[in-house]
């Protein structure tokens, strides 16, 4: 049995349709070409393979969206009716509810400080951040050519680009 056997069936068949996708953990092993046309070819096909990828994955995180806004709603929803529960219960002076499915229980928590100025706290209750400034270590970089002490040059990386028409 699975964890999720008791979700509504929209959302199983969406599960159901995620589980049947395999992602394999390697890629395959390339042929050998030893002609320029078979390489073109090959490198053709990996291409109309990557742009496949690349459209089930925008419909992947398109329909992920949908499913957190929906989920979001039913939290907001949620909210709400513990909301509803609280203002019942407070109106009839009851504390506790009980019986053989649930235990509601209203209480209250102390408040938390909020705060509203940033600028007017004490130093002592504020947390700098510390993290080096890539944009400007580039620019100075490019328009210097001097590597600052505490930095290095990573190893280029070549990359492809695949654009379709």
């Amino acid at each position: 049995m699975r964890i999720y056997d008791d979700l509504p069936e929209w959302l199983l068949y969406d599960v159901d349709e995620v589980e049947a996708l395999q992602f394999p953990e390697t890629l395959p092993e390339f042929p050998q070409t030893t002609s320029e046309p078979e390489t073109i070819a090959h490198v053709l096909s990996i291409a109309r393979k990557h742009l496949e990828n690349d459209v089930q994955a925008d419909a992947l995180r398109a329909r992920a969206k949908e499913l957190v806004a929906k989920a979001q709603r039913r939290d907001k929803d949620n909210e709400r009716l513990k909301d509803h529960i609280v203002f019942l219960m407070g109106q009839a002076a009851i504390k506790k509810v009980k019986d053989e499915e649930f235990t509601i229980s209203v209480a209250t928590r102390a408040g938390t400080i909020e705060v509203e100025d940033l600028d007017k706290l004490p130093i002592a209750f504020v947390r700098i951040k510390r993290e080096a400034n890539k944009l400007d270590l580039n620019a100075h970089f490019k328009s210097t050519g001097e590597i600052p002490e505490g930095c290095n040059i990573g190893e280029d990386k070549k990359y492809v680009t695949i654009r379709s028409k």
